[in-house]
């Protein structure tokens, strides 16, 4: 089934509406392409630091996007294998470097590593690094996401924050939260069959702002949500959206609890 029920309160008192001056609306798929360039040339500068780091001229590397409304499995060199989300870019070398096997992620993937103690698996994203030895985890570190995290599935991963360096270990079910506004992070205990529900093709939220909810739904449908900022951004919503749920039907659901909008 596909729903959305509120579970915020906006302070007038009003539940699930949006304020009158807040407008929500999805613009054509030329903006999708200005941003996946953005994220080709952010990934172009991310490349250069895996070149650097591995200081090997005869390793190449690998860039694989994936494009708004589509998601892809593949494998690695190595034979890990993983499920990379819509919206996202992800490089990575031909070769593994003899000492490490580093990636680099922007927007979200599960992984599923291939154990090699003498060859850490690390996933580099802007705000944190995971480092593993063999272990299935999922990493969602979307540039206009304002949290990003790593759930883990199986195994033991440690994650590498970036702005103070430290250091957390994580155990299976486990859910690593950063807060790129604040710079704060947490780690709790996590509800995996929503982390993963995008890999069977559904959505689910819990406590999800609206903007939260359209930026993915515009990954997943291949639109672009354009709203103005207000109240409703306080309120957190829970919702479902089953695998065979069309954008019309996810208008249909939001018309209901946050107002109308429109889409081309």
């Amino acid at each position: 089934y596909s729903r959305i029920d509120s579970v915020g309160k906006q302070e007038n008192g009003n539940r699930g509406k949006l304020p009158k001056a807040s407008k929500i609306s999805l613009i054509s798929k030329h903006f999708i392409r200005i941003a996946a360039v953005a994220a080709v040339a952010l990934v172009s500068f991310i490349g250069g630091k895996v070149y650097l780091e591995n200081s090997r001229p005869e390793i190449l590397l690998s860039e694989l996007v994936v494009s708004n409304g589509d998601m892809k499995n593949m494998a690695l060199p190595d034979g890990s294998g993983l499920t990379i989300n819509a919206g996202s870019v992800m490089i990575y070398p031909e070769q593994f470097h003899e000492k490490k096997r580093s990636v680099y992620l922007v927007g979200e993937a599960v992984f599923d590593v291939e154990s090699d103690r003498k060859k850490p698996f690390i996933v580099r994203t802007g705000a944190f690094d995971v480092e593993v030895l063999g272990t299935k985890f999922n990493v969602a570190a979307y540039p206009d996401n304002e949290n990003h995290s790593v759930t883990l599935i199986e195994g033991k991963v440690t994650v590498n924050v970036h702005s103070d360096q430290h250091i957390l270990t994580m155990l299976p079910g486990q859910q690593f939260i950063y807060n790129t506004r604040s710079g704060k992070y947490t780690r709790k205990d996590a509800d995996l069959d929503i982390a993963t529900a995008w890999t069977r093709g559904e959505l689910i939220f819990r406590d999800a702002s609206v903007r939260e909810i359209l930026l993915t739904l515009g990954r997943r449908f291949d639109v672009v949500c354009q709203y103005s900022n207000g109240k409703c951004n306080k309120d957190k919503y829970n919702s479902r959206f089953r695998v065979d749920t069309d954008i019309e039907e996810a208008r249909s659901i939001l018309n209901q609890r946050v107002g109308p909008f429109r889409y081309e």
